[in-house]
């Protein structure tokens, strides 16, 4: 039995990876250092491993998944709902599939859009290319691009300021 910090996030990064195909997790101790990043699959299939998936903390993208980060603008200490609000407006506007805005806990907003047309794209570099330009149209952080970069997981205390990433609308 793994000691579960979170019981149903096993469950939820499980259905996570069966849905939109497999991704990496990895939890940053209070300490300040990281744990190894794993893919969700590989614990999933070596039992003894489940328990990287019940402390977990941080998620790559999925394959078909589009991460944006909206942080402060210079002069700003947090990011304004408006601006937010508007960028919202345009993903539903656009008809960019399901989507869901986070409060990050601490200065801006996370939004996670799922686009299972990106699950068709094998080559990887393809995939972040889109990304790439989506995140540049809006003025987002170019890092989450890559399938290789890390975003706190929702309803877990985030690293930097212990507040949870709080989901604030779904879309539709």
């Amino acid at each position: 039995m793994i000691a579960q910090k979170y019981p149903w996030l096993v469950g939820w990064l499980q259905e996570r990876a069966n849905k939109g195909g497999d991704f990496l997790v990895a939890t940053h101790y209070p300490e300040g250092h990281w744990s190894k990043w794993v893919s969700v699959m590989y614990c999933w299939e070596n039992p003894e491993e489940l328990w990287r998936l019940a402390i977990a903390t941080n998620m790559s993208p999925r394959p078909c998944d589009i991460f944006i980060d909206l942080d402060p603008q210079e002069g700003e200490k947090v990011v304004p709902a408006q601006r937010m609000w508007d960028l919202a407006s345009k993903l539903k506007y656009y008809q960019l599939s399901p989507f869901e805005v986070f409060w990050t806990g601490s200065r801006g907003y996370h939004i996670h859009i799922e686009e299972p047309e990106l699950n068709l794209l094998e080559d990887r570099s393809q995939r972040e290319r889109i990304r790439k330009y989506l995140l540049k149209k809006v003025g987002a952080d170019l890092m989450l691009a890559s399938e290789k970069h890390l975003i706190a997981i929702p309803n877990i205390p985030h690293w930097k300021s212990g507040n949870p990433k709080e989901l604030i609308y779904k879309y539709p």
